[in-house]
């Protein structure tokens, strides 16, 4: 309600909110830096694939399905391949592709991230009557640039 007390208007004084300073650090660097705000990417699109905790013999695990690479990018010059599942990122598990959006989101150009994939041969060609084959947990190490920049 105002300071007034009147009810007929709602007011919102002396209410303050807080933003994450890991949230707010990068956007100012990026500023002071570029004079606008970029994030890095890895130039990768994704899914959430919902599967088993860990990876494990016949299923797919839990993470992020990685359904096609750009060209050029910073994920295609490490050999990151479409259909690999990104399980974890930095040593942290990905569940769901907001978890690697929001850890991508949270670090800087220049920065290094490893990523863990899990890489089972000929998944695309899979149907649901065939038995998932053993995959093999490979770990990328990609340094983190804007998509221009990317080689």
């Amino acid at each position: 309600f105002s300071s007034s007390g009147s009810r007929s208007a709602a007011s919102i004084e002396g209410i303050a909110m807080a933003i994450p300073m890991d949230v707010v650090e990068p956007v100012v660097n990026s500023i002071i830096q570029h004079g606008k705000v970029t994030r890095p990417k890895l130039g990768v699109s994704v899914m959430t694939l919902r599967g088993s905790e860990e990876p494990e013999k016949g299923m797919l695990p839990a993470g992020v399905y990685v359904s096609s690479v750009q060209a050029g990018s910073t994920a295609d010059a490490a050999g990151i391949r479409p259909h690999d599942i990104i399980v974890r990122i930095d040593g942290k598990r990905v569940k769901l592709h907001t978890d690697l959006t929001n850890h991508i989101a949270s670090r800087q150009v220049g920065d290094s991230v490893v990523l863990t994939i899990y890489r089972i041969p000929g998944l695309d060609k899979l149907t649901v009557q065939d038995r998932i084959p053993d995959g093999e947990t490979i770990d990328f190490s990609i340094v983190l640039q804007l998509p221009s920049q990317s080689t």
